[in-house]
C-alpha cells in the first residue's frame, strides 16, 4: 500500500517498539504530526493515508452537484429499528431464544 507525503510535503516516517509489542508509529519529523500505537504497520499506513488526505467535504461544487436519491412510488420506506423501544427488545429477546434452541 502506497503511503502518501505528510500535508508539509515531506516523507513520513515509520517506527516499530523495540520491545516487542509490535506496535506500529507513523509520523512527520517537519511538522511533528503522527499517527500511533497500531498492531500492524498496514494500519498504521491506512491511519496516516486517512490523516492527511485531503478532505473531500471542502470542495465544494462536487457536493453542490449530488443530489439525493428519490424514493420511487411503489417503494416501501426501510423501517427503522429504535433501540429503546420495548418493540425492539422483545425482537432481540426472541431472536436470542431461536439462537439458544
Amino acid at each position: 500500500m502506497e503511503i502518501y507525503n505528510c500535508r508539509c510535503g515531506s516523507p513520513p516516517s515509520f517506527e516499530s517498539e523495540p520491545s516487542g509489542f509490535n506496535r506500529w508509529d507513523v509520523f512527520c519529523f517537519e511538522c511533528r504530526l503522527q499517527t500511533t500505537g497500531h498492531l500492524t504497520r498496514l494500519n498504521a499506513i491506512r491511519a496516516w493515508n486517512h490523516l492527511v488526505e485531503p478532505d473531500e467535504r471542502s470542495k465544494g461544487p462536487a457536493l453542490q452537484e449530488a443530489k439525493p436519491r428519490r424514493a420511487q412510488a411503489n417503494e416501501k420506506p426501510i423501517p427503522v429499528r429504535n433501540p429503546l423501544s420495548k418493540l425492539f427488545h422483545s425482537e432481540c429477546w426472541l431472536d436470542h431464544e431461536r439462537k439458544a434452541v
